[in-house]
């Protein structure tokens, strides 16, 4: 089957082979999607590499297929693949990145560029399990200290942590515990909060337990699902925006049922109002955070200034903004910051600009005021319940937002010129 160009574009010289180029754009994509990109801006990528191929193609994705038509209307040639939905993986997504811009701007044909994509997919994990299990109990001591916990609670968060990262290690190898990680992480987030309590003495219970499983909290979920649907990605905003709803949900239940196993053994656990710690571990934490962030999310070293740089700005700016519009609104300052200070970053360094927008959105996300509406709900607390829910709905929208207006304040990406003599050759 030939492949025509675009409309009005000029006939390229031609590719190395046709089916090189489009077995290069479903890779891509498929790499993409698994690696954590939103489904709008899979379809671009997808779409960028077509055009420079000379590729006329639609592309549709959601968070579990892509579809790929390649070809004038009337002579289609339709491609569809099954993905699962993948953990973000800045490391992998800055990678493929590189490579769409060398097969972008001519460095690099087709198969070239599959090499490249197997190698980036198939590479080994930069970052151990033991590094990972330490990210995991900084991110949920941190996380405590944002939250209002005292020492014992951030201590109690911490052993929480270590234990989520464990039981998230043995889920990767066996598949049935990864399908019930949520509720299980969450029962023994509850469970030994409660535990801790009875044995070292009362603290905020609640900021433990959610503090300890702030990693699993579906925020960043529910920010993609949101800018999907803002973007009118309907069917993929849709289906992300009920998996989120799904892992809360999830999450309660396995609270729930912490507590209650916990009451039942030991009786009810003591708690008490977190006793206020000195401003400056406030700041601590917001330094420790990001490091954090950037190992679980799999940055690369070199990234890890960037990262904590932009999401001290970030928090600074969320911080700023509730001060003068309210914690509801003001997270669309915090929003709008770390979407401009991001795509600066990619557009001085050549990179992707999520490397440093994902683990500052993981800071401003309100995914714990998420989770406190449903822990209300389960007990009986409706009003409460409802009125978090709502405030949940109103600062993912207000990040939403801000992040939208930073890509029109600062474009990722610099107009480019089209490339001279067409599609790269393979000689």
């Amino acid at each position: 089957m030939t492949l025509t160009p675009g409309t009005g574009a000029p006939a390229p010289a031609p590719s190395p082979s046709s089916s090189d180029a489009v077995l290069f754009v479903l890779r891509l994509g498929r790499a993409v999607h698994t690696c954590g990109y939103a489904a709008h801006r899979v379809e671009e990528i997808m779409g960028q590499a077509a055009s420079r191929l000379g590729l006329e193609g639609q592309f549709f994705t959601t968070p579990t297929s892509i579809f790929a038509a390649f070809g004038p209307d009337d002579r289609q040639r339709t491609y569809l693949l099954r993905v699962e939905p993948g953990e973000v993986h800045l490391e992998r997504l800055n990678r493929l990145d590189a490579v769409l811009a060398g097969v972008r701007d001519g460095r690099l044909a087709p198969d070239e560029g599959l090499a490249r994509i197997e190698r980036i997919v198939h590479s080994e994990p930069r970052y151990g399990a033991l590094l990972t299990t330490i990210a995991y109990g900084l991110a949920s001591a941190a996380s405590a200290r944002i939250l209002g916990a005292d020492l014992r609670g951030i201590g109690v968060a911490t052993t929480i942590g270590v234990v989520v990262a464990l039981l998230g290690q043995n889920a990767a190898r066996h598949p049935a515990l990864g399908r019930v990680l949520v509720p299980l992480a969450a029962f023994a987030a509850a469970f030994l909060a409660a535990i801790a309590a009875r044995m070292i003495g009362p603290f905020s219970i609640p900021l433990a337990t959610l503090a300890g499983i702030i990693v699993l909290l579906p925020g960043f979920t529910l920010t993609v699902a949101m800018t999907e649907v803002s973007t009118h990605h309907l069917v993929s905003g849709t289906a992300r925006l009920t998996g989120a709803i799904v892992t809360f949900i999830a999450l309660g239940f396995g609270v729930a049922m912490g507590r209650q196993a916990a009451a039942l053994l030991i009786g009810a656990a003591g708690t008490a109002t977190a006793l206020p710690l000195p401003p400056w571990s406030e700041g601590l934490a917001v330094l420790v955070a990001p490091l954090a962030l950037a190992v679980l999310l799999r940055a690369q070293p070199r990234d890890a200034g960037w990262i904590l740089g932009t999401g001290a700005l970030a928090f600074i700016g969320g911080r700023l903004g509730a001060r003068a519009l309210g914690p509801e609104l003001g997270i669309f300052v915090g929003a709008l910051t770390a979407g401009v200070a991001s795509n600066l970053y990619g557009r001085r360094l050549a990179r992707s600009p999520i490397v440093t927008l994902a683990p500052s959105i993981l800071l401003l996300v309100p995914g714990s005021v998420g989770f406190r509406g449903l822990v209300a709900l389960l007990d009986r607390e409706v009003v409460d319940g409802v009125e978090a829910a709502f405030r949940t709905v109103l600062m993912i929208s207000a990040l939403v937002a801000g992040l939208l207006i930073a890509n029109v304040a600062a474009p990722p990406e610099r107009p480019r010129r089209p490339p001279r003599g067409g599609p790269p050759r393979g000689d």
